[in-house]
């Protein structure tokens, strides 16, 4: 089983998110302490991606309602006075593996992996952060941090290789081969938009933009020293927030060509 408990890193992480929480309002400690106890593991998450925010020399402070009477991002987070707020998300340990068909552990068996299960998972929260309130009347850009500690999934599903699948959805190649010269035959690649979390179709199969209250996603890999992140921007958010407030954090975008029915992922 994958013991949050036993590594001394994840320890010092709990003072040092304590310790920054003692400058603001003392409900917030409070509040991070009683999450600490009821689950460890979004705690935890929560401490990393602050961290990982304000090593990159983003001005953090709490922002959560301590009243809980609406749902508020985690975070808001200044950089050269231009304002953001960040909400985290923890995608549990089980639940990657679960989706992946990876152990967290180390192994030297050699197992299938189901390399779409991070973008379904990734998606999920998404959708799930985006239709229940928590990014409503905001008024400046909103980012998602989805964190995990599952440090063989998050190594491959939340890399370059994989992360633009949260853009485009798990892409597909087909073959149309041609009898009279099978070797000319051109692969074609192709995606349904499964599992991406900004586009989908509508009822008649056109291109639309979901989720537009998120303007963007950090893939916050957490069980590696230093913690890994990677962006990944909305193509059409309700506010478009500037990625070079972040500039060592690698981001990939998509442009839709509709003339010729294509997405180009790009990364800056």
């Amino acid at each position: 089983m994958h013991d949050l408990r036993t590594n001394p890193i994840r320890d010092s992480s709990i003072v040092a998110h304590r310790e920054w929480l003692s400058g603001f309002d003392a409900g917030y400690l409070e509040k991070w302490n009683r999450l600490l106890d009821a689950d460890r593991e979004s705690a935890l998450c929560e401490a990393g991606v602050c961290q990982l925010l304000r090593d990159r020399r983003v001005e953090v402070q709490p922002f959560e309602d301590l009243r809980e009477e609406r749902r508020k991002p985690d975070f808001l987070c200044e950089v050269n006075k231009e304002r953001f707020y960040v909400e985290t998300t923890c995608v549990r340990v089980p639940t990657l593996s679960r989706r992946t068909k990876m152990s967290a552990e180390p192994s030297r068996e050699t197992l299938p992996f189901h390399p779409a299960g991070t973008c379904q998972a990734i998606a999920s929260k998404c959708k799930d952060k985006s239709e229940h309130g928590q990014f409503d009347n905001l008024d400046s850009p909103a980012l998602l941090a989805v964190g995990t500690f599952h440090w063989p999934a998050s190594a491959i599903g939340f890399s370059k290789v994989l992360a633009p699948w949260v853009l485009t959805g798990e892409p597909c190649r087909t073959r149309e081969v041609d009898p009279e010269s099978p070797a000319d035959s051109d692969w074609h690649e192709w995606t349904d938009l499964e599992y991406a979390a900004f586009i989908a179709k509508d009822g008649d199969g056109e291109l639309q933009y979901i989720a537009r209250n998120v303007s963007g996603i950090l893939l916050c890999g957490l069980d590696s020293w230093p913690a890994t992140c990677i962006g990944v921007a909305h193509p059409s958010p309700f506010y478009d927030f500037n990625w070079e407030l972040m500039p060592s954090i690698e981001v990939a975008s998509v442009l839709i060509d509709d003339q010729q029915g294509e997405l180009h992922v790009n990364w800056r």
